[in-house]
């Protein structure tokens, strides 16, 4: 658990560990003096090799030329919540972390609209862009909500299809204009999950495609033709169409009607639990019986409907983030190549 005496909110720690992760280049936990210079010449504001010394200097003492996360929280945290040491670089921190930010899209300019009769196959939710101007422009969910919260951060906008404790089943409508989302209809009626109510949130990452002219080594079977499938762990129920930014734990293969559909386990960095979640073995330390729960959920939900159980690859292991941001990056480049077509509907 990383020590928090300042009592940091859940989001404040988990922006604060994706900042740290953009610094740490090769992933082994410490960032370097040459790592901080990386980063700031790339946003840039170059660093001298003084200034970055420095400060590796004061949180390293013992000369290891690293530092850890739980110590760069805490000074971080004093630089940046009334601390009185080191404002030259409190200044050029508040720069980062506008730089790391910068996306060229507001999340929070997103409205989501009702469109049409609740409870009837036309009901649609539409997405719609604020502009500098205050006019609202229709937008897709699929295509223009960017798949990173943050640029060059590990947390991703993952879009709420279907929220938790309900079954009726939204899905983003990839054969509309727009994509907005809508009720699944089969056989002319809404559909509903018959099994019972979803035990999380539900819902796909944007800029992502399961080719189904691609088949994963991995799984043998091809894509399923939709955004990837997002289940979100967190303990609060999120809305239809509302943006959530997620850190990814994990991903199951799961194995439907002979397609590949993997399902992204996730969790929102606002949510209490995120500070300690962080691949999927944690789900055994924090949620115990969360991941075998999820995997039978989501084998034998169809059965009630007179269909087959469902299959996974991998004999059902849940793979690690390492291996769900490989997912994410793959299906991620799909996507592109759909972009660069103006493919828009599927």
């Amino acid at each position: 658990v990383v020590s928090n005496p300042n009592r940091l909110s859940a989001s404040d720690i988990e922006t604060i560990r994706s900042l740290f992760d953009a610094f740490d280049f090769d992933n082994n936990g410490y960032v370097t003096h040459q790592q901080l210079i990386d980063l700031y010449s790339k946003l840039g504001e170059p660093l001298t090799q003084k200034e970055a010394k420095e400060i590796i200097a004061e949180l390293d003492p013992n000369q290891q030329n690293a530092i850890a996360f739980d110590t760069f929280l805490s000074w971080w945290h004093e630089q940046h919540r009334g601390g009185k040491q080191n404002k030259s670089y409190a200044q050029k921190f508040k720069f980062i972390t506008a730089g790391l930010a910068k996306s060229g899209f507001d999340v929070s300019k997103v409205v989501v609209k009702e469109l049409g009769a609740r409870n009837t196959t036309e009901f649609r939710w539409t997405f719609h862009y604020e502009q500098n101007n205050g006019k609202l422009k229709e937008i897709s969910p699929w295509h223009d909500i960017p798949l990173h919260h943050h640029a060059h951060k590990a947390i991703y906008n993952f879009v709420c299809e279907i929220p938790k404790w309900s079954r009726a089943k939204w899905e983003i409508a990839t054969g509309e204009a727009y994509n907005p989302i809508h009720q699944d209809v089969k056989n002319g009626k809404l559909r509903f999950y018959q099994h019972g109510d979803m035990m999380f949130n539900y819902g796909a990452l944007p800029q992502t495609w399961e080719n189904p002219k691609k088949v994963p080594k991995d799984t043998g079977c091809p894509g399923d033709n939709d955004p990837l499938d997002v289940i979100e762990f967190g303990t609060r129920q999120l809305k239809t169409g509302s943006i959530t930014p997620v850190k990814v734990l994990g991903v199951l293969s799961l194995l439907d009607s002979g397609e590949t559909d993997w399902k992204i386990l996730a969790i929102n960095i606002n949510d209490p639990l995120a500070n300690l979640m962080h691949d999927v073995h944690d789900f055994e330390k924090h949620m115990p019986g969360a991941i075998h729960a999820i995997r039978e959920y989501l084998r034998i939900y169809k059965v009630c409907t007179g269909a087959s159980a469902n299959k996974f690859a991998f004999r059902g292991e849940a793979m690690n983030s390492e291996y769900a941001l490989r997912v994410i990056e793959e299906t991620h480049e799909e996507w592109k190549e759909l972009h660069d077509q103006h493919i828009e509907t599927v």
